[in-house]
């Protein structure tokens, strides 16, 4: 019986591994997304053969729901590409700046600066040296009221390189 079971296990293993390598070929990434997970989450014995493979679609399935303006989406697809496969924030430091700041644009207009807040520490965990990440942080720090934190955050774009943010003239009119 347990040989029985094996067999059957293997066999629909093979055939969800084979679904998900089919609508990966045809451009179908929220079908192989689910086929992967699925091969993830029933097998976590080889959680590591699918790891690089689930972080590839979960990524593409990203940019797919980026070009679509689904943005929460696109951002929460990064997150576990990332969380696959760590080796890709270089690669994926773009389009998660670019999604997370469409995801707190719309809460920094409606004043919800802690909600921003904690979105945007989300992201700046992942990557700290996002100018636009850190500049948006810098201005929920000081709308929350909490000074030293948007003075430092401030600091990182005091450089040269971040002419368009001058962090220097933010620095000093929190100084006054």
């Amino acid at each position: 019986k347990l040989a029985r079971e094996l067999k059957a296990s293997a066999a629909q293993q093979a055939r969800l591994s084979a679904e998900a390598d089919a609508a990966e070929a045809s451009g179908d990434f929220a079908e192989a997304h689910v086929r992967l997970k699925t091969l993830r989450e029933l097998w976590p014995e080889d959680r590591e053969l699918y790891r690089t493979r689930y972080a590839m679609v979960a990524e593409r399935l990203g940019h797919q729901r980026l070009e679509a303006n689904a943005h929460q989406e696109a951002r929460d697809l990064y997150f576990e590409a990332l969380s696959a496969n760590p080796d890709l924030v270089d690669q994926l430091r773009l389009p998660l700046g670019y999604a997370a700041l469409q995801v707190v644009l719309p809460q920094l207009q409606q004043g919800e600066m802690q909600s921003a807040r904690r979105e945007l520490l989300t992201v700046f965990e992942v990557l700290p040296d996002h100018p636009a990440i850190t500049y948006c942080l810098a201005i929920t720090e000081e709308s929350c009221g909490n000074l030293s934190e948007a003075a430092e955050l401030y600091s990182r774009l005091a450089g040269p390189e971040h002419k368009q943010i001058d962090g220097k003239q933010h620095l000093a009119s929190l100084r006054q």
